[in-house]
């Protein structure tokens, strides 16, 4: 079996947490990984991307890295109230932290994953909470398009 890396750990551990939590509490949501998945998607939908990785040393003469990632959620929803109640349940959800798993796949079979609970991701910051506003040219797809940005650590 092969495991996943880190970066797309924590990117699956979110997806799949957003999922049951929003499975349990809403009706007809849909949670995608890529924009583009997101695009093609009915809406709600709530994409899930890990966007970048910040590593600093985590101490002096040690090669180990004390490394905070950057989650970028997005939500394309039916009404802009749609927008701003799912992007209240999520940062609800969100806030505590979630459970990490460490992700793989049985040979040969790339569609196909298996969780392995190992730990939590924590929350360390709220950076963006807010509605997207594209003005005239605003596409169809932006037009109850909310954002939340966190940071976070394994």
């Amino acid at each position: 079996m092969g495991e996943l890396r880190l970066k797309r750990n924590i990117q699956h551990s979110l997806y799949d947490y957003l999922q049951d939590a929003l499975d349990d509490n809403w009706s007809g949501i849909n949670v995608v990984l890529t924009w583009e998945a997101a695009m093609e998607s009915a809406r709600p939908v709530v994409c899930v991307l890990l966007e970048s990785t910040e590593s600093k040393g985590k101490e002096l003469g040690s090669n180990n890295l004390f490394e905070t990632h950057l989650i970028i959620i997005d939500i394309y929803a039916k009404s802009s109230g749609q927008a701003l109640d799912l992007a209240d349940f999520i940062k609800n959800e969100v806030k505590g932290g979630f459970p990490y798993n460490v992700y793989s796949h049985p040979s040969g079979s790339y569609e196909t994953l298996e969780a392995t609970p190992t730990g939590r991701v924590k929350t360390l910051k709220f950076l963006r909470d807010e509605t997207i506003d594209l003005g005239e040219n605003m596409d169809e797809n932006d037009l109850f398009r909310h954002t939340i940005a966190i940071t976070v650590r394994v």
